[in-house]
């Protein structure tokens, strides 16, 4: 089949996953970056002033392109990458830096729903913006 292929000058070529746009996405998208361009032209500094209240999880099984994973060696050491374990565990984590000043992080619940995102929004995150100075409080932006 490969020979086929070839023949015809056809590869294989990677899929790469994007997000589905609705009919009204590109213009808000668009609108959306002229403004923070606009923002950047005027304080290049700008956003390390944007406090994005998004997070992150990690996974027992990481990430792992075998594209980009090499291991060099004059012979076939036959080194193999393990996943698929047994024990699994997730982790959500929120951390953001404002300015040179870290908050967080917080870790959130495996399982995270909306009553637990507000939780931490509305009880969390007012302690570590206590321990941000005034004047980064005062040019934030919030994502």
């Amino acid at each position: 089949v490969w020979n086929i292929f070839h023949e015809h000058n056809l590869h294989p070529v990677k899929l790469t996953k994007v997000q589905d746009l609705a009919p009204g996405d590109p213009p808000q998208r668009l609108h959306y970056c002229q403004w923070l361009n606009a923002c950047i032209g005027e304080n290049t500094n700008f956003l390390s002033f944007v406090c994005s209240t998004d997070e992150k999880g990690f996974s027992r099984e990481g990430t792992f392109n075998p594209h980009n994973a090499h291991y060099w060696a004059e012979e076939n050491p036959h080194v193999i990458h393990v996943r698929g374990y047994e024990q699994k565990f997730f982790i959500n984590v929120w951390a953001r830096i404002v300015g040179d000043h870290l908050l967080g992080p917080y870790i959130l619940p495996a399982r995270l729903n909306a009553q637990n995102y507000l939780i931490f929004l509305q009880q969390q995150l007012p302690d570590y913006l206590d321990d941000l100075p005034l004047q980064f409080r005062r040019v934030m932006w919030w994502q």
